[in-house]
């Protein structure tokens, strides 16, 4: 069995109209409605535009990600300044 080369870059754009994909040995392309559209080897506007697009989106994810932790932190910390403003009430100084 064959495998399939090993995908580094794969970017859509335009609600999915354009997608740009480059595989390991087989050089970068660029899909148009999901259909083979334009040989982008040795194109390296179209390279690093797609490489630091990629990038963009994955450090966004991870920023999101860590939004949801620092959210949670919030609350812990609210928790904790609700607990110190009426320990008599609480069940940690029971």
């Amino acid at each position: 069995m064959i495998e399939e080369p090993k995908i580094i870059i794969d970017v859509t754009a335009a609600d999915g109209k354009y997608r740009v994909i480059l595989k390991e040995g087989s050089g970068l392309h660029a899909l148009r409605h999901g259909k083979p559209w334009r040989d982008c080897c040795g194109d390296n506007l179209v390279y690093f535009l797609a490489l630091e697009l990629h990038e963009a989106r994955e450090r966004i994810e991870a920023l999101k990600n860590e939004t949801m932790t620092l959210g949670d932190a919030l609350d812990n910390c609210t928790n904790t300044i609700d607990v110190l403003k009426s320990p008599k009430d609480s069940e940690y100084f029971s």
